[in-house]
């Protein structure tokens, strides 16, 4: 490969970089670069198909309650990984017109402290009568060989029905990789 297509490559590679998470693995002399979509073009695509699998079931009234994301292998725990998620889902819901309702600011719903707030399936209805909430966001994610899966559910708070659910996967980056250990 001659030096200005190498230096082009190399350019290319740095210069889209800030596009999102990138892995470059080489063929022989050809190099291969992989573009990952950032975590919150992942979520924003996730809050679309929420809304999208939402039909006239959806109450109206309440606010919407989102709950921090639980992991899989241990429902009273989360991480920076599954509170960054709901933050960032609880954003693109508010940017939809959806009140969401930050429970931060008032009393706490703390399953574990410093964990984020939990709804289990037994706690939606309890929960959402205390906050007047109409719906919930609640959602799980898992690690493995190499991936997160994340899976979403927004649950009517009367009954918990499933009003619609989406799930996505995340590639383990660096970044994200920091943000599983706390």
């Amino acid at each position: 490969m001659s030096r200005p297509v190498r230096t082009f490559l190399l350019a290319t590679v740095f210069l889209l970089g800030g596009c999102g998470a990138t892995n470059v693995t080489t063929d022989g002399n050809f190099p291969f670069v992989h573009f990952y979509p950032t975590l919150l073009e992942k979520t924003d695509q996730a809050t679309d198909r929420l809304i999208g699998g939402l039909d006239h079931s959806f109450p109206s009234g309440g606010p919407l309650l989102v709950a921090s994301l639980a992991n899989i292998n241990n429902l009273e725990e989360s991480s920076t990984f599954g509170r960054v998620v709901s933050e960032q889902i609880g954003g693109h819901l508010t940017d939809a017109d959806f009140r969401v309702l930050d429970t931060r600011l008032r009393s706490r719903i703390f399953v574990k402290q410093g964990s984020g707030e939990f709804l289990l399936s037994r706690e939606v209805r309890e929960v959402s009568q205390t906050y007047d909430a109409a719906a919930v966001l609640v959602g799980t994610y898992a690690e493995a060989d190499g991936s997160i899966y994340v899976s979403l559910r927004l649950v009517r708070s009367t009954d918990s029905l499933i009003l619609s659910a989406t799930s996505f996967i995340v590639p383990v980056t660096d970044r994200v990789s920091s943000m599983l250990g706390g």
